[in-house]
């Protein structure tokens, strides 16, 4: 299982399980995706997605319909396969209290920034190896000038939360990329 990590799962983590689900099945086809969830480290639980959230989703033809968020706990942490989160903090947080986790865990932009580097025919079919491929290239890929946490847009004009919002598309792409199964032929 994927899971994507944020604050108060109503935004960040919330667009990212969505668009993952979305671009996910247009990839793999009838291949078997892997599972996707989310969680928050504070979570507002029960709530449905963020309707700034929304509706930047919905420009880009993604549904979150039936969203509800739910608080991270360690038996959620510790059934993930890959582990996403949207800040550095969520990571540290996850792999402080979880230390086996350290090599499953990263932010969302880490992986995408370390997954450009893997090639995709290189990759093994297993999503744990496949993790522990990008995990490898930690202190090998140069992070560059932008940082690795995407911002908490809660509060902000729709304008930043589109931004964030496109911040998490871009990486979540690379992920799908990452984690599709090949696509039976026949």
């Amino acid at each position: 299982m994927i899971l994507f990590v944020c604050t108060g799962n109503i935004h960040r983590s919330a667009a990212a399980e969505a668009i993952f689900r979305a671009r996910m099945e247009a990839a793999s086809g009838s291949a078997r995706a892997p599972r996707v969830s989310s969680a928050g480290t504070r979570a507002m639980v029960g709530y449905p997605i963020a309707p700034e959230t929304a509706s930047v989703l919905a420009e880009l033809h993604v549904s979150a319909t039936g969203h509800v968020a739910r608080q991270l706990t360690p038996a959620i942490a510790q059934s993930a396969d890959l582990i996403l989160t949207a800040e550095t903090q969520h990571r540290d947080q996850i792999i402080a209290e979880h230390p086996r986790l350290l090599r499953r865990a990263f932010t969302l932009r880490e992986f995408a920034r370390l997954g450009r580097a893997v090639p995709v025919a290189a990759l093994p079919a297993d999503l744990a190896a496949r993790v522990q491929a990008v995990a490898a290239l930690r202190g090998r890929v140069d992070r560059g000038p932008d940082s690795d946490d995407i911002a908490d847009p809660v509060d902000r004009p729709l304008s930043v939360v589109r931004d964030r919002i496109l911040e998490v598309q871009e990486a979540v792409e690379v992920v799908v990329r990452l984690t599709a199964p090949a696509k039976e032929s026949g």
